[in-house]
């Protein structure tokens, strides 16, 4: 990526650029040494957050965030999976920039795409089966349903709740539409623990569906999926403990206490 990163600073007024996941862990920098990674990593997650709650909030995908200071300029290109940051003057000539970054912008996003795959595919059998699980639930329940944006909200709101209770959740985030359980891999976790959390989520998404779309739709789109994905997947369900958990969920009340107000969709 440095290489890509080394044509946008050949733009004259940039003072360096870096690219950052969504949970703002530096991918790759071309900046001066005076800047610490710990800070950039501060930057990124912040603008990949901004970036995910205005489209959250607008529905509709954010492109660029355009920050002007009394001496510098920062300016973050959306990459789906993360943010490319850019600082420069303040004066910059934008449009000639962007020549150079929109191009740059399209390979990085490419490069991590290529990344978060094979970071995909290192994932242990059981989490890669549940993300894609996950994933088909977005598909049937949001695409095919109430919209993506807003089950994405559902899923955002389940994992704060959760949290409480199952603190690794934290590691948990939604990035590029899609709910990454990849860092799961790494936490000494036991697998009836995860199951568990896994289980609540599911539980809470099937409840909040229930809720938007009604008993009957919300549990025949959950019957699609699960209903293939039990049969292929039942030594993954075992393992976590999740056989009985996941056929009852969108019949089912959700098996922890949803204390508060549940959430509404305007």
């Amino acid at each position: 990526m440095e290489d890509i990163l080394r044509d946008i600073n050949a733009v004259v007024g940039v003072t360096g650029c870096f690219v950052c996941d969504g949970k703002g862990q530096v991918s790759a920098s071309a900046l001066p040494e005076l800047f610490d990674e710990t800070i950039l990593s501060a930057v990124g997650r912040t603008m990949s957050q901004t970036m995910a709650g205005l489209a959250t909030a607008r529905r509709r995908k954010v492109g660029d965030i355009d920050l002007v200071y009394g001496e510098g300029r920062l300016i973050a290109k959306n990459l789906g999976e993360g943010c490319l940051c850019i600082l420069c003057v303040r004066n910059i000539n934008v449009p000639l920039l962007n020549l150079t970054a929109n191009v740059a912008a399209k390979r990085l996003k490419a490069k991590m795409a290529e990344s978060a795959e094979a970071a995909g595919d290192r994932l242990p059998d059981v989490l890669r089966a549940m993300s894609d699980f996950i994933e088909q639930l977005m598909e049937e329940l949001g695409d095919r349903g109430f919209g993506r944006d807003d089950l994405l909200k559902v899923v955002e709101y389940r994992l704060a709740r959760l949290r409480a209770g199952y603190p690794f959740l934290q590691s948990v985030s939604t990035v590029g539409g899609k709910v990454d359980l990849s860092s799961l891999s790494s936490e000494p976790l036991e697998a009836r623990e995860v199951g568990e959390a896994l289980g609540a989520l599911v539980q809470g998404i099937c409840h909040s569906a229930r809720g938007i779309l009604g008993p009957e739709e919300a549990e025949a789109k959950y019957r699609r999926v699960y209903n293939s994905f039990d049969r292929r997947n039942k030594a993954c369900l075992e393992k976590l403990g999740l056989g009985q958990i996941l056929e009852k969920a969108a019949t089912e009340e959700p098996s922890l206490p949803l204390a508060g107000v549940d959430l509404s969709l305007d």
